[in-house]
């Protein structure tokens, strides 16, 4: 799935169960950190490479595993000061990353991208699914319309938005738009 479908997946889980802005945003960034390995995109662009041949040795490799996922929930837990609760919420989101590009990451050539599980221990185990959906599939597409949807819902009714990563200006005027829809104007 593409990275916004990943952060608004995990910003709605890290709303419904984080009470403070501190974890929420640390339980969203893990939903979105396994991709932190596509950055190899931008060595190749620089280079003026457009088959892109890092991006396509490396992305799902480096980040896409149990051992950076367990890596990623010591840094969270750390982070949020020594909360076990904040660790597992950041694992999971990181584990519903993995699976949600197991089942809908198919690039347009047909390849599925599976996910390395154990690397760099072992190459024993490489999950993926023989029915994957492509990246720009109607069902990539629908999940992400409705999660934003949900976003929005989510917003009106509780008054916290996705926004709050940008700075609280534009996190109170996205609320406060979000938050005048269906209100009759005076």
């Amino acid at each position: 799935m593409n990275p916004i479908t990943h952060f608004a997946l995990s910003w709605l889980i890290s709303d419904s169960t984080c009470n403070n802005k501190r974890d929420r945003i640390l339980v969203t960034v893990s939903g979105i950190i396994p991709d932190l390995d596509g950055l190899i995109v931008i060595a190749d662009m620089a280079r003026g490479d457009s088959t892109y041949p890092l991006y396509n040795k490396y992305h799902h490799i480096l980040s896409h595993n149990l051992s950076f996922c367990i890596f990623t929930g010591l840094i969270v837990y750390f982070l949020s000061q020594m909360s076990l609760r904040t660790m597992f919420l950041s694992m999971m989101v990181f584990h519903l990353h993995l699976f949600c590009d197991v089942i809908g990451a198919r690039g347009p050539d047909g390849y599925q991208w599976p996910i390395p599980y154990l690397n760099p221990f072992s190459s024993a185990m490489h999950l993926k699914v023989g029915w994957q959906w492509g990246l720009t599939s109607w069902q990539n597409f629908l999940i992400s319309i409705i999660l934003i949807t949900y976003i929005f819902y989510r917003t009106k009714k509780y008054g916290r938005s996705p926004m709050e990563f940008f700075g609280e200006n534009i996190n109170r005027a996205f609320i406060n738009t979000v938050s005048s829809w269906g209100t009759p104007k005076q």
